[in-house]
């Protein structure tokens, strides 16, 4: 599964969130469905946390249209590999 935002640079990414083009809330929900389809299969990740990035992203979005100065990687999803289990 290969989401509209997979060969997206986190510049143009970035960009398109501070232009209003895309939220950081779509992005985040767009990259979950891509991990939760394939994800079983390559079982890359121990924890997913969808609800706190969902909220992070939301919260990235109002901040943003409420015109407040942000991070420059504000409202981007990251992973953390992890490798305890």
């Amino acid at each position: 599964m290969k989401n509209k935002w997979t060969d997206t640079g986190c510049i143009r990414l970035r960009e398109k969130i501070a232009l209003g083009e895309l939220t950081s809330a779509n992005l985040v929900k767009d990259i979950i469905s891509d991990i939760e389809a394939l994800d079983r299969q390559i079982g890359a990740y121990l924890t997913l946390l969808k609800e706190q990035a969902l909220q992070q992203a939301t919260d990235i979005d109002t901040r943003i249209a409420q015109g407040q100065n942000v991070g420059q990687l504000a409202g981007l999803p990251i992973a953390i590999k992890d490798n305890m289990v």
